[in-house]
């Protein structure tokens, strides 16, 4: 009789609230419902999920603090975009207003995260205010 495999983490990135956190976002959009007309939008906007989880991951290779401003910072940008378009709703009826409160949720949490991320890597400290245009949290 074999043991079962045990499903353990292979890279420490899994372990990641943020990386879970992206993981979490693109299992809700690909739950969304398809809506003629909104694929196009919906696509674009799983690939950047994708991407700042490649992010994400990419940070996690970098042992210096400061060498991970860049990966943490072009996540924080896309995670922006991603906000946008769903405060934009430009995934029109694909998602109920629950997902679209989750999605919400996730990105927010999501955001938070990064900002402190990159708020460490360019040395600023814990609490220290970022300039306004740089948080977009409403």
């Amino acid at each position: 009789m074999s043991k079962p495999i045990r499903k353990t983490s292979v890279f420490s990135h899994e372990q990641d609230e943020a990386f879970q956190l992206t993981m979490a976002l693109d299992l809700l959009l690909h739950k969304a419902t398809p809506v003629r007309g909104t694929g196009i939008e919906r696509a674009a906007l799983k690939e950047r999920v994708a991407r700042i989880a490649h992010c994400i991951g990419q940070a996690d290779l970098f042992a210096n603090v400061a060498d991970r401003r860049e990966p943490y910072e072009r996540a924080f940008e896309l995670s922006r975009v991603s906000f946008i378009t769903l405060a934009l709703r430009e995934l029109g009826e694909s998602l109920t207003d629950a997902q679209y409160q989750e999605a919400r949720t996730l990105v927010q949490k999501l955001r938070v995260i990064l900002r402190k991320r990159c708020d460490a890597a360019n040395g600023l400290q814990p609490g220290a205010q970022p300039p306004a245009d740089r948080d977009l949290l409403h």
